[in-house]
């Protein structure tokens, strides 16, 4: 079999296996995908650069298409959008393993690959990662990638189901992103990620991304939301979100208004 067949067989199970990924993902999740709020929260939204990286290495890394910045942010405190900044933080990672530039450009590629409208696995893991299900991407010493579940690799790990690779868990490459997090508070999701308002909700308390949260429990009964925990520690609000049963919520986030109906 030629090369360029081979390739092209690879391409077809790399594209069947993202579509099994997705196909298996509530309608409300794929919508939140591609939502304004996620837009805006790991699109638009710019923060420092955090990196153990010199600017010199930084600027090179930019040159070479491994990182983005936008022409208008170039040589600004605040210029790396958040997903670029989750992915500065893996390319730290990875290039402490001694990963080249060369394997690590075409991982780039393949993660931020828009498979499906709005779906990138990158994207994809970040998301899950937030709201309820961490994810670990594996790299396998031919260059080769998997991404599954924390819980599920820890399974597989103990049951010395893979060969030698390299894992990081996205929760690490997020935690610092978010500096008002409750990544850690527990909250059952299931009943949430079937509703694209629930999962908005969602979002906002695990990342704690907002300025002012106005939850309407009943038209009129307005409770003003300071932090994450508050509403976390409620059980009447975890409620109403969980099983929908609200009025309204009011988010302002990095100066954006975002209003959330049940």
């Amino acid at each position: 079999m030629d090369i360029k067949k081979l390739k092209g067989m690879q391409a077809d199970i790399e594209l069947q296996a993202k579509k099994e990924i997705y196909d298996n993902l509530p309608d409300a999740l794929i919508n939140f995908l591609k939502d304004d709020i996620v837009k805006h929260s790991l699109n638009e939204v710019k923060t420092r650069n955090s990196s153990v990286q010199s600017a010199r290495v930084l600027n090179s890394w930019i040159e070479q298409g491994l990182l983005y910045v936008d022409e208008n942010d170039k040589g600004k405190i605040n210029r790396f959008t958040r997903e670029e900044a989750i992915w500065l933080n893996l390319l730290n990672e990875l290039r402490t393993f001694g990963v080249s530039l060369d394997k690590l450009k075409m991982l780039r590629e393949e993660l931020f690959k828009e498979c499906f409208p709005g779906f990138t696995l990158f994207r994809f893991s970040i998301l899950r990662t937030i709201l309820d299900n961490d994810q670990t991407l594996i790299i396998f010493s031919d260059g080769g990638i998997k991404l599954m579940s924390s819980k599920i690799y820890g399974s597989w790990l103990k049951q010395r189901m893979l060969p030698t690779h390299i894992h990081i868990n996205f929760a690490l490459l997020i935690n610092g992103i978010f500096s008002k997090n409750s990544f850690d508070a527990k909250i059952e999701s299931s009943m949430l990620l079937e509703n694209i308002s629930s999962i908005k909700i969602l979002y906002f308390l695990k990342t704690g991304d907002f300025e002012t949260f106005k939850f309407e429990l009943t038209k009129g009964d307005i409770r003003l939301i300071e932090n994450s925990k508050q509403l976390i520690s409620n059980k009447d609000l975890i409620n109403a979100v969980t099983t929908g049963k609200y009025f309204k919520a009011e988010v302002i986030s990095n100066g954006r208004t975002f209003t959330l109906k049940a």
